[in-house]
């Protein structure tokens, strides 16, 4: 595995650190970022073996400030394509997430702009859901600052993640997306990425596998601070920080097992400390601090059988 080690004068934008990642090929590698303070237009992908690396709190990568643009017209599930009132200031390879006014969750689509002509712009993968014009539908240029799909053994470590979101009239929603997000990946690690301020979740990720998240801090968002998302299991996380987000500090998914929270803090969120929910089993969360926040340290949320919550194990925590 080879080692790219990009100079301020080479990491000039995420399209040229997308560059280096992909040229790692089906080895992978390493990719270190220099000290700087970078605006992305886009999602930084992670693929295959490839270990993301800043300098610590001296690397910035923050989330420009978002846009909206409305659907034309209706346009229905699996197109690759979408009809757009206007399309000033996309270009190809930006990332991108569609959805409507009426829902959310999986039935948004995140997706990577293959072309743009007048009124419309292509995409990477068909679109998610059928979306009518009375629901008013649009695409947002909300995305996560990293990402990784369908990958196996990725690992980010000592970045600063800044998601603007002042600057955001629309977020992504926490199914399709987070300041740093995994879908269908198995075998991550993220050590000592300190990240604020996105416009959906902070840490995300849905049927993903053995990981390991360490010395973490994720503050100020939109959505949940840590979300580890449906069909996830064997994860860690140790020695994290979450704070002041709008709703949890931790939000344990549908059916998210056999993960192990150890020594972490959340605290000051609105709506819990920690919530957990439908089959959320085989759990163990200890010496954790879950005080100050607005509502409870511990949220159960509601659910019924066969889908209760149930061998969760809380021990040694405040």
């Amino acid at each position: 595995m080879a080692d790219i080690q990009l100079r301020a004068a080479q990491a000039t934008s995420a399209a040229a650190i997308q560059q280096a990642i992909d040229s790692l090929g089906p080895a992978g590698g390493c990719v270190i970022l220099p000290e700087m303070d970078l605006v992305l237009d886009r999602a930084i992908q992670l693929r295959s073996g490839v270990t993301l690396v800043g300098q610590g709190r001296r690397t910035i990568l923050r989330h420009a400030p978002g846009r909206v643009y409305p659907f034309s017209g209706y346009h229905n599930y699996g197109m690759h394509d979408a009809p757009l009132e206007f399309t000033d200031g996309l270009a190809p390879g930006m990332t991108v997430t569609m959805r409507d006014r009426v829902r959310g969750g999986f039935y948004e689509t995140f997706a990577r702009i293959t072309w743009v002509e007048q009124g419309w712009v292509g995409l990477d993968r068909g679109l998610h859901s059928d979306y009518r014009q009375d629901e008013e539908p649009f695409l947002a240029t909300s995305f996560p600052l990293i990402y990784a799909e369908n990958a196996r053994n990725v690992a980010v470590r000592s970045l600063t993640l800044d998601g603007n979101r002042t600057q955001q009239p629309v977020g992504i929603g926490a199914c399709r997306g987070a300041a740093l997000y995994l879908i269908g990946t198995d075998g991550f690690t993220v050590e000592d990425v300190h990240e604020a301020d996105f416009a959906g979740e902070g840490l995300g990720f849905q049927m993903c596998a053995h990981g390991e998240i360490r010395d973490c801090r994720f503050v100020g968002n939109a959505g949940n601070g840590y979300h580890p998302g449906a069909g996830s299991t064997g994860v860690l996380f140790e020695h994290c920080e979450s704070q002041n987000n709008e709703l949890a500090g931790f939000f344990f998914c549908v059916r998210a097992n056999h993960i192990t929270v150890r020594g972490c803090s959340f605290v000051e969120n609105r709506v819990a400390g920690v919530s957990v929910g439908t089959r959320d089993c085989y759990n163990l969360v200890e010496d954790c601090d879950m005080v100050g926040n607005e509502g409870p340290g511990l949220l159960l949320r509601p659910n019924v059988r066969p889908v209760e919550v149930h061998s969760c194990v809380f021990r040694g925590c405040r």
